[in-house]
């Protein structure tokens, strides 16, 4: 699926802008788990969903992707299949 790397890109990004890292390094490493690796909290979940609505025109429940989106991969697989049910393209 094209929009699943369109998405990566987009959370890679906006993720290595809130934990300061590097884009590339954060792409590479899909399993890095959200709260456990980068110690993610409300902080930084509030604008990576803000950034994926603005992005791709979507409504996401911030409880429902937190419990979803353990590490990078599984938000991007997350932020896909909303894709596919909200826009369907």
């Amino acid at each position: 699926m094209e929009k699943k790397g369109e998405i990566m890109d987009v959370i890679c990004g906006v993720i290595a802008k809130l934990f300061q890292k590097d884009p590339e390094y954060v792409k590479a490493h899909p399993e890095l788990r959200l709260k456990e690796d980068l110690h993610a909290d409300s902080k930084q979940y509030f604008p990576m969903i803000s950034a994926i609505e603005d992005e791709f025109d979507l409504m996401i429940d911030y409880h429902y992707f937190q419990y979803e989106a353990t590490t990078i991969q599984s938000a991007v697989d997350y932020l896909a299949r909303e894709y596919d049910e909200q826009i369907g393209e």
